[in-house]
C-alpha cells in the first residue's frame, strides 16, 4: 500500500488529470443522454401531435356532412309543419338531396373511428324522427297519435342541438389530449 501512495504522491499532477479527465468524460456522457432523452421526447410529442392533427383533420370532414344532414332534416321536418303553400314533398325531397350528399360516406368515416358511435347514433335518432314524421305528415294511410308525431318532432328538433354539441366535445377533447 505504501508504493500506491507513494506513486500517487509523486504523480500528483498525473493523477488529477486523469481523475478530471475521468470526472469530465461522465459528465459529458450524462449530458448528452439527457440531450438525447429530451430529443427523444420531443419527437414523440410531436409525433402524438401529428397523429392528433391528422385525426383531427379526419374528423371535421366526417362531421361537416353529418351536421349538414342533421341541419337538412330538422328543417325538412320544419318544412313539413309550418308549410301551407307549394309543393311541401317536392321542397323536403330537395332538402334533402342537398343536405344528404356525402352523409354516407361520412358515416363510414365516423365507423372507422374510436370513440364516436354517441355521433352515429345520434343522428340515426334524427334520420328516424324525421322519418317517423314525415310518415305521420304525408302518409295518411295509418294515422300516428299525437304523442308519436310528438316525440318524432322532438327527436329531429332537440337531436341536432345534441349532435352539434357532441361534435363540438369530440373536437375539444381531440385539441386537448396532447
Amino acid at each position: 500500500m505504501d508504493e500506491v501512495t507513494r506513486l500517487i504522491r509523486d504523480n500528483a499532477g498525473i493523477v488529477g488529470a486523469v481523475i478530471g479527465f475521468v470526472a469530465a468524460q461522465v459528465a459529458l456522457v450524462w449530458r448528452d443522454r439527457q440531450v438525447e432523452r429530451r430529443a427523444i421526447a420531443a419527437e414523440k410529442h410531436a409525433d402524438a401531435r401529428a397523429l392528433r392533427d391528422a385525426r383531427l383533420v379526419r374528423l371535421r370532414a366526417a362531421f361537416e356532412p353529418v351536421i349538414l344532414a342533421a341541419w337538412g332534416l330538422r328543417r325538412a321536418t320544419s318544412e313539413l309543419f309550418y308549410s301551407r303553400s307549394g309543393d311541401v314533398e317536392q321542397t323536403v325531397e330537395e332538402v334533402l338531396k342537398v343536405s344528404s350528399a356525402g352523409v354516407n360516406e361520412a358515416r363510414v368515416k365516423l365507423r372507422l373511428e374510436d370513440d364516436v358511435q354517441d355521433v352515429f347514433d345520434e343522428l340515426s335518432r334524427i334520420r328516424q324522427g324525421f322519418e317517423a314524421f314525415a310518415e305521420g305528415t304525408l302518409v295518411k294511410t295509418e294515422l300516428k297519435s299525437a304523442d308519436e308525431m310528438k316525440r318524432a318532432w322532438a327527436d329531429v328538433t332537440e337531436g341536432v342541438p345534441r349532435l352539434e354539441k357532441m361534435v363540438a366535445e369530440h373536437l375539444r377533447r381531440i385539441e386537448r389530449s396532447v
